[in-house]
């Protein structure tokens, strides 16, 4: 308001000594200066109106974010708040007021960055690299329908996610411009790690086989006492699939010690008639067919196994959190590596369990892990070049923000 008030003055004043100049020079000289000055009071006025719209959240030279563009991205902010912390977020006065404000500051920083890349008629994707995205993800979703049936994500809700991720990253390469990695960097990003993993997995040694199988992060040092192993699995068919799970929600319910004796009956019953399938895999293993030539053939339990253990094998100690207890010490109990074991009962059917190596405890080389390295240093720098450079944009756009709006 009161650059507002100092613009109307200036106006006044240059009004005032347009009318006593006498030279034609210092009249345009005038008029020029008029011009900018009543496009600015024309830009301020309009930023003015903004600011009183109460629909208007946030407010940035070159444009606005409204309650109904930023309402949806809230609520599913709150959703996950819920989820997480089991609270309502709008009833904590701060934290929704910080988490309002972060929110408003990226949607006004994503602006920006796609008002800087029309402007400069950057193309993210060409038309053959957005031709091939789609196949791709095309292919992806057929995957993810036959492992997620019950999911009603629409085919092209599914492109438009991988195309945004494919444009985002194309965006975060141009925007941040060249990066620079040195030896020295991706070293240190490596010792980092190594301390962490080291602390971590010496107070936690059973998350390590989860981690390795799920885990985004490289994992550069690894606890004692773990081996690799190899499932082969005879599932359940649908039908008995779901007779166990009946049986195994039952013993989750139950109340009482005979209901769970009747539930774990149940489910030993179902095993029961899985057990000939199971018997006549190990009659094969014992005529000498390989564990690998029996893998293609019986395992099909991507879902319940993980895609990475099929081909990799499983880390799993005695303490390992992610198989049974049945499990663990039947896998536990191989003497040697290429030991397999009889038909194990689990959730899924039957398992049989191939010993494959033990794990070597401790550090792992950083030369076997250069590459990953590497590459994440890079994405690191990528990131925080990224973000300075938004950052100096956000600055320059004298950004106002009304998170007071949002509730």
């Amino acid at each position: 308001m009161k650059k507002l008030l100092a613009l109307v003055l200036s106006l006044l004043l240059l009004f005032s000594a347009a009318a006593e100049s006498t030279t034609a020079e210092s009249v345009d000289a005038l008029k020029a200066e008029i011009a900018r000055l009543r496009a600015e009071l024309e830009t301020l006025q309009a930023r003015l109106d903004l600011y009183r719209d109460p629909s208007v959240v946030a407010i940035f030279d070159g444009g606005f974010i409204t309650f109904d563009e930023a309402y949806d991205e809230y609520q599913y902010l709150v959703e996950l708040y819920a989820m997480f912390y089991g609270e309502d977020l709008n009833a904590l006065t701060d934290e929704a007021r910080e988490v309002q404000l972060d929110l408003l500051q990226q949607m006004v920083a994503e602006k920006l960055v796609n008002a800087h890349l029309e402007a400069e008629g950057v193309q993210l994707l060409t038309d053959e690299e957005t031709a091939a995205l789609r196949a791709q993800a095309a292919e992806a979703y057929e995957i993810h329908k036959s492992q997620e049936p019950e999911d009603d994500t629409t085919l092209e809700e599914f492109t438009e996610a991988y195309l945004n991720e494919a444009m985002s990253n194309a965006a975060l390469e141009y925007v941040a411009g060249d990066v620079t990695v040195t030896d020295e960097d991706v070293r240190a990003l490596y010792d980092e790690a190594l301390e962490n993993d080291r602390e971590y997995y010496e107070a936690n040694p059973q998350d390590y086989g989860f981690e390795a199988l799920y885990g985004d992060s490289p994992i550069t040092w690894i606890p004692e006492g773990y081996r690799r192993v190899r499932l082969l699995l005879v599932p359940f068919d649908d039908e008995l699939s779901a007779k166990y799970d009946e049986y195994l929600i039952a013993e989750y319910d139950a109340i009482d010690d005979a209901a769970i004796a009747a539930a774990q009956q149940g489910k030993t019953d179902v095993l029961a008639l899985l057990k000939p399938q199971a018997e006549a895999v190990k009659a094969r293993l014992d005529a000498g067919e390989t564990f690998e030539s029996l893998l293609a053939e019986y395992n099909t339990g991507a879902e319940q196994m993980g895609e990475t253990g099929e081909a990799q094998g499983f880390a799993l100690s005695a303490d390992s959190l992610y198989f049974s207890d049945t499990i663990e010490a039947a896998a536990m109990a191989l003497k040697a590596p290429g030991d397999v074991s009889d038909a194990v009962p689990c959730d899924w059917g039957y398992v049989f369990i191939e010993y494959m190596n033990d794990i070597p405890s401790g550090p792992v080389a950083f030369e076997n892990l250069r590459e990953t390295f590497a590459q994440n240093a890079r994405t690191d720098a990528l990131y925080r070049q990224y973000d300075e450079k938004v950052a100096q944009w956000l600055e320059a756009s004298n950004p106002e923000y009304f998170p007071d709006r949002m509730n």
